[in-house]
């Protein structure tokens, strides 16, 4: 099974320790359809972000994983009345913003209940991601939100403060002198924490040791062994390749601070409704022979035997009913 690089969860998608790993750190509503314009073909400049929901919980420094967060805090993913989100809501939410399709479908089979991961759970409380605490060293738990390899420690915090002293040490270390983000600079940053806590000077946050590569030692990172690559590198270079300015393929240095401390999505995207808006699609027609003396299959029910029927403004994509974006909506009635 290749690697997984994860957006999401125990999400070390943060890291930087305390101690001798970093001693001198101080430190439900969807997004609206876009409607479509008197000229076929060609929608209307797209509605701003929707207001954070109101209500719910407010204590966003508790979310480790700085994607999760941002679409959280800015009303992009609503958890339930209980505090979940389920792995077609979030991919959904991921697809509707503009997220490369390839990063929300490996993202989510690899952070909920997949043939890719046995041990993670249905649903996730964005809130309740950080499972291994203290800077241990041991297995996420079964069932549970699994961490990733190793952490930057940035948000992965026991008290649900972000350090920006260890942002500020790894901006310090790899921001390119232009003041703008690129893939190798963001290669460089995850690089720093890429070491068992242990190992002398700014080491990772924890490890979750069942997810340790084979043929990496507790001392190298994968800057140094490849075979060390892990879902630290690869979900910073996800959350990296997913938010970009398309216009540059890079982030500014306020951006991308922004975004780990303070889950602020980047300027582009709060102007614009994201990164990289998908191209409008054409819905599918109905099968006669698929959608007779059926009824319309709702919002993330499973559609893989019946591709043809689901209901208005959904279609179905990777075996699920998931709302359509940049195309008006269009009844999709059974045949009789």
């Amino acid at each position: 099974m290749t690697m997984s690089r994860l957006l999401l969860v125990g999400l070390t998608c943060a890291a930087g320790g305390a101690e001798a790993r970093v001693p001198a750190f101080v430190d439900p509503e969807p997004e609206p359809i876009f409607p479509i314009g008197p000229i076929v073909g060609v929608p209307f400049p797209p509605p701003p972000l929707p207001a954070p929901p109101s209500g719910g919980r407010q204590d966003h420094g508790r979310i480790v994983c700085p994607v999760i967060g941002m679409f959280v805090k800015n009303g992009l993913l609503v958890p339930d009345a209980r505090g979940f989100v389920t792995k077609a809501q979030t991919k959904a939410a991921f697809l509707e913003a503009g997220v490369p399709s390839h990063i929300a479908t490996e993202t989510t089979e690899a952070n909920f209940r997949s043939a890719a991961c046995s041990r993670c759970p249905e649903r996730i409380n964005p809130f309740e991601m950080n499972t291994i605490r203290g800077g241990a060293s041991r297995g996420s738990p079964f069932g549970g939100a699994q961490e990733h390899f190793r952490s930057t420690g940035i948000r992965d915090t026991d008290n649900g403060v972000p350090r920006a002293g260890a942002f500020d040490f790894g901006q310090g270390r790899c921001l390119p002198s232009d003041g703008r983000w690129t893939s190798s600079a963001v290669a460089c940053f995850a690089g720093l924490w890429d070491r068992d806590p242990g190992c002398g000077g700014v080491t990772s946050n924890d490890v979750d040791t069942l997810k340790r590569p084979s043929g990496c030692g507790r001392c190298e990172g994968a800057l140094a062994n490849p075979r060390c690559a892990s879902q630290l590198g690869g979900a910073i270079d996800f959350m990296f390749e997913a938010f970009r300015d398309p216009s540059t393929g890079r982030i500014t240095a306020g951006d991308w601070r922004g975004m780990w401390l303070d889950l602020e999505l980047p300027a582009h995207f709060r102007g614009g409704g994201g990164g990289y808006p998908p191209a409008p699609r054409p819905p599918s027609p109905p099968s006669v022979s698929v959608c007779t003396g059926r009824a319309p299959i709702p919002a993330f029910k499973t559609c893989s035997s019946a591709p043809h029927c689901c209901m208005s403004g959904l279609e179905c994509v990777q075996g699920r009913c998931v709302p359509l974006v940049g195309v008006p909506p269009i009844e999709l009635r059974p045949t009789h």
